[in-house]
């Protein structure tokens, strides 16, 4: 399969990996002081990632997860000024329990960066440093043996946690360009996932593995694997909260009677996952970090909607806003979605509205749309050209704008960061508009069993309009078309040229050679020809331009049955029942 594919965006993620590696400290966290300027943060984001060594660190120190509260940062400034001498102060006990802000299966993810190191004890972690925030550890420079042992374990643990990440997001492209059709040659623009902010927060955040679990999901449901469809979303379920809101529209698309299998892989997953948290760690320390995420408050700091282009009220009202995205996927679910590529859509509706509610923004939630809008830039261009903007609109507001926004450079961008929010808000509008866009476009196109039937009702009519057309069309010359004989069932195509509808009618026509003409002489003339006509369900001209009917324009392919035609087509013709 690799070998089928460019290979440079598989690289981009190794290489961006290396330069990372080669921005830090050896024994801190921090970035090497000899790189000019906020450089490494084009690669590395230090915070995060350090957030991600904590939890890892107190989950190797057997402390339970679900403190309610986050740690608060005594300076968030840099480098951090009263956290080194809280640091050498007589310490006070440990909390009861840590802080998590992630469901408890994702320490799974966060011990791995701990698994090759020697076990470590209460000892030899302060408890400002297990119970702090992740700002002042992330941007401070040890200065005794005694730290600089302990900054050298988060360091390497990080450095696991980026290589992972890598990996899950060459995975993710891999899935990307296989399709979520079997036998499918071209999956889409894979390629889009080795943008920078596609690359950026892969290395630097955790969200590629819920994204890649989501991009299973609907790979399974391509082939119809609908018990692995549910295990995949599980999956995505235990890591990160949000693919739980596609649930609906999965069920709606298969129908009750074949979402059983699914429904029990979902149900069976997250209840194995989540209950072997419950057994190994509590109930409240698998519920707590639940919560946390359930009753996340309005940041005003955050560069949200809300006061630009939505009411702060509204971001005070949690039940307003459940009331909103419960609305749009009852929308989303009012009709049947009959192609995958209306799931896909309808989806990213959802994912998009549940985005935009937010009371908080983090930028590296630009993953998440990776499953939807690849799959389905793969015939259209704006999926891909939105892709684009999305990208590079984030990964320049975060991390380039943000770092300077902080105090990092003595320019004033804050009215640029400003123009960003609405510029990102202007983006995710196009993005619903062009989605139901093409929604309204396939739904006017679509109905197969209607259009079928209302060809059947006139074929006689339909026939005969061809006959006539191709009359006067002089083809094949010195022959007049006299009659045609069906050779079997037509066979319903979406023309992907015409975008719409098309019947691949299998007929036989029957010629008389014209007087006088070079092929009256000529045996063969009279010989019954197999032949396929094309008729598209398409718009009528003139006054009446919102009615469809079925129409050709006189042409007829010679000695091709339907399905020759569409192999021969280079992917012009699609059968319906796999659109």
């Amino acid at each position: 399969m690799i070998r089928r594919l460019k290979i440079l965006p598989f690289l981009v993620p190794v290489l961006c990996l290396l330069a990372a590696y080669a921005a830090m400290r050896p024994d801190a966290l921090l970035a090497r002081p000899d790189i000019p300027g906020t450089a490494n943060r084009l690669v590395y984001d230090e915070s995060d990632l350090t957030a991600f060594a904590l939890r890892g660190l107190n989950q190797q120190l057997g402390r339970l997860p679900g403190r309610l509260d986050e740690p608060q940062d005594p300076d968030w400034v840099i480098p951090p000024t009263t956290f080194p001498q809280k640091l050498r102060e007589p310490q006070p006990p440990f909390q009861s329990r840590y802080y998590l802000e992630y469901p408890t299966p994702a320490l799974l993810l966060f011990w791995a960066g701990y698994a090759l190191q020697s076990p470590v004890n209460r000892d030899s972690v302060p408890a400002i440093v297990a119970d702090g925030h992740q700002f002042s550890i992330a941007f401070y420079a040890p200065r005794t043996p005694f730290e600089r042992r302990l900054w050298t374990r988060l360091h390497d643990a990080v450095q696991v946690y980026m290589a992972l990440g890598a990996i899950g997001l060459i995975a993710l492209m891999l899935v990307l360009a296989r399709g979520y059709e079997s036998g499918q040659s071209w999956g889409g623009p894979y390629w889009l996932a080795a943008f920078p902010a596609a690359v950026f927060f892969s290395l630097n955040r955790y969200d590629v593995f819920p994204t890649l679990a989501l991009a299973g999901a609907f790979a399974a449901l391509g082939r119809d694997q609908r018990g692995r469809t549910g295990v995949f979303l599980g999956i995505g379920v235990l890591l990160k909260l949000f693919p739980v809101v596609f649930v609906p529209v999965i069920v709606r698309y298969l129908g009750v009677r074949r979402s059983v299998r699914f429904l029990a892989g979902l149900a069976g997953t997250v209840l194995i996952g989540f209950g072997i948290s419950a057994l190994l760690l509590g109930v409240e320390a698998t519920l707590g970090p639940i919560l946390v995420q359930l009753a996340r408050p309005y940041e005003a700091r955050s560069w949200t909607f809300y006061d630009r282009l939505l009411p702060v009220s509204l971001a005070e009202e949690k039940v307003g806003r459940l009331l909103i995205l419960a609305l749009t996927v009852v929308v989303c679910v009012w009709t049947r979605p009959r192609s995958r590529d209306a799931v896909l859509r309808r989806c990213t509706v959802i994912l998009t509205v549940f985005v935009v509610l937010a009371v908080f923004w983090s930028p590296q939630w630009v993953l998440w749309f990776l499953p939807f809008l690849i799959p389905l830039g793969r015939n259209r261009w704006w999926p891909i050209g939105l892709a684009v903007l999305l990208d590079t609109t984030t990964y320049f507001t975060f991390p380039v704008l943000f770092w300077n926004l902080i105090g990092l450079s003595p320019f004033d961008f804050s009215l640029l960061a400003e123009t960003m929010i609405y510029v990102r808000g202007a983006l995710w509008f196009a993005l619903v508009v062009g989605l139901l866009f093409d929604e309204y476009r396939e739904r006017s196109l679509r109905h197969p069993a209607t259009a079928l039937a209302r060809f059947h009702a006139e074929r006689e009519q339909r026939l005969a309009a061809f006959l006539q057309l191709a009359r006067t069309r002089g083809l094949p010359r010195g022959l007049h078309w006299t009659n045609l004989t069906s050779l079997g069932e037509p066979l319903l195509v979406h023309d992907r040229e015409e975008r719409c509808l098309a019947l691949l009618v299998p007929l036989e026509a029957t010629f008389t050679p014209e007087p006088g003409s070079a092929m009256e002489e000529v045996p063969q003339a009279r010989e019954p020809r197999p032949i396929t006509v094309i008729f598209r369900y398409q718009r009528l001209r003139g006054p009446h331009c919102w009615r469809r009917r079925w129409q050709t324009d006189g042409r007829a392919i010679f000695n091709l049955r339907p399905e020759q035609v569409i192999a021969r087509s280079e992917g012009r013709f699609k059968p319906v029942q796999s659109i």
